[in-house]
């Protein structure tokens, strides 16, 4: 039997830098690792089941958008393998209502939200009171990513049935618009990437989608450990090994996490997409998910040998 060490899942072309350098720096620190794309996927299942091939870990960046995909990570999770991340807990990190709600309960602060039901919010007197949130105000729905089927700068009940409409399968956020300070390094909206414990910082600018990593002197000087701490506490919450966040600091003083868990970050390099991670982010996060891999596929190696 041939046992992988990391074996990535991808689909998305945009992926295949990221891809690259994760699988470049396991073969540059002796780990093995296997590409599984699209063109090799049925081989890779059939290899699987006939028992021929192993993986330790699995980092799964596809199985969303390919079904097949999906059966190959609920066969490695079956066998043992650890996933990154496990599907058991994405339906939950995912639910922006389930999560908004968790959060709260741990003390996080998170924007004044109001939850509108399935079955709710689809004509004006089933919407409830808005004076709290205030206007303008934000609508969401509580799965996808992406941006997909928010609605900026809403005004009253009118836009909620509206977007009812839209999102006639699933809850809905209206959100409070949390109005960030303004800090000497910039707007104080952040995204932040949480691999296994460690954490990376960058600024962000929701205008543009640009990043910019926090410095070490700017997280010294303006005060931006909590950040760190919310993205470690939020891992914790919702169980998942890889993930980003976006968090604000309001105004008042308080860092509020805006847009809990994302899965599936966009992994494109700045230097190929203005909008993409820094590099030097993107190559620490690489360099993160190799540690991480090393630690547990040898304790697999270690558990197998015992048998």
């Amino acid at each position: 039997m041939q046992i992988i060490d990391l074996g990535i899942g991808w689909e998305w072309e945009h992926d295949s830098d990221f891809v690259l350098a994760l699988d470049q720096s396991c073969q540059g620190t002796g780990l093995s690792s296997y590409l599984v794309h699209p063109h090799n996927l049925e081989e890779t299942r059939e290899r699987v089941r006939q028992g021929s091939l192993r993986f330790s870990v699995f980092l799964d960046r596809a199985s969303d958008n390919v079904e097949s995909m999906k059966v190959l990570v609920r066969c490695l999770k079956g066998q043992g393998a650890w996933i990154i991340n496990d599907p058991e807990h994405l339906p939950r990190a995912n639910d922006k209502a389930t999560m908004h709600l968790e959060l709260l309960a741990h003390g996080i602060h998170v924007p004044y939200t109001i939850i509108i039901g399935l079955h709710e919010g689809d004509n004006v007197d089933r919407v409830p009171e808005l004076q709290e949130i205030g206007v303008p105000f934000i609508i969401k729905p509580a799965n996808g990513g992406g941006g997909r089927g928010v609605i900026l700068g809403a005004q009253g009940k009118v836009d909620v049935v509206q977007a009812r409409k839209a999102l006639w399968a699933d809850k809905m956020l209206l959100q409070e618009e949390i109005r960030p300070a303004q800090l000497p390094g910039g707007m104080a909206w952040f995204r932040t990437f949480l691999v296994g414990e460690h954490v990376h910082l960058c600024w962000w600018n929701r205008e543009n989608g640009h990043y910019r990593p926090v410095l070490p002197d700017e997280e010294h000087k303006f005060g931006l450990a909590g950040l760190r701490r919310i993205t470690e506490e939020i891992g914790k919450i919702c169980g998942l090994i890889l993930f980003s966040t976006e968090i604000a600091l309001s105004r008042g003083g308080q860092f509020v996490a805006i847009d809990y868990v994302n899965d599936q970050p966009d992994f494109r390099p700045q230097s190929k997409a203005r909008d993409g991670v820094p590099d030097s982010v993107l190559r620490g996060i690489v360099t993160d998910i190799v540690q991480w891999v090393r630690h547990n596929a040898q304790h697999e190696k270690n558990e197998e040998a015992r048998k």
